[in-house]
């Protein structure tokens, strides 16, 4: 199984003033030299969090592929789930929530042509981890065997706040609207943490604070 970003995240969850204000710095502007520094760290600290957390922050577009199962190291179609050798199609677990919206399901047929599943022989669940199910009496295709076989495309991450262009004034799309507050914090803390020169027992401190408010946002399931 693989998964890659198709769409990154348009913003970071965080904006260059917070990570300035965070990390006590004058005003950012393109002749500080800690501008370009601080924007960096903010994505590594971002991707860092992600990974703690096996979450997706602000809206993004992914693509995750997989092969046919396998059992006793012989591949058997789209996936082997129930016990007595029944071959079937298995829930797809859609990694990195929240979840947004499908883009596609597509696969590689026995002739190794890629085909692509209508959207509706299968809906997604809400889950904790959501997970793609296929709807009663959908007809099981055969597969190639090929590790990339199974190809699911869709958007994950915080819902942003729509745009509202009848407001006064007029508001914009907010990808950052719905990234929970403790979240944000603990991105800056990862900025703090590669920016400034710590002692070991400031820096253990920092990582602690920072793993504390990521806690309640860990996916554990996967």
């Amino acid at each position: 199984m693989n998964i890659v970003i198709v769409t990154p995240p348009p913003v970071e969850p965080v904006t260059i003033e917070e990570a300035f204000v965070h990390l006590r710095l004058d005003d950012p502007t393109e002749d500080n030299p800690d501008t370009a520094a601080v924007e960096a760290q903010i994505v590594s600290a971002r991707e860092q969090c992600e990974q703690i957390t096996r979450r997706a922050f602000v809206q993004q577009t992914l693509r995750l592929t997989r092969g046919p199962a396998r059992r006793n190291g012989e591949r058997r179609g789209w996936d082997w789930f129930i016990g007595g050798g029944c071959v079937a199609w298995g829930d797809i677990e859609l990694l990195r929530p929240p979840f947004i919206e499908m883009v596609s399901l597509k696969y590689f047929d026995d002739a190794n042509t890629q085909q692509t599943v209508a959207p509706a022989d299968y809906f997604v669940t809400s889950d904790l981890v959501p997970k793609l199910r296929f709807v009663n009496g959908f007809s099981t295709p055969s597969i190639y065997l090929r590790d990339d076989a199974i190809q699911v495309e869709y958007v994950a991450g915080y819902a942003p706040k729509p745009a509202d262009p009848d407001a006064e004034p007029p508001t914009q799309i907010d990808y950052r609207a719905n990234v929970p507050a403790s979240i944000k914090q603990a991105i800056l803390l990862a900025v703090q943490l590669q920016y400034d020169e710590l002692t070991p027992d400031k820096r253990k401190a920092l990582e602690n604070a920072r793993d504390a408010l990521l806690s309640s946002y860990r996916v554990h399931t996967f």
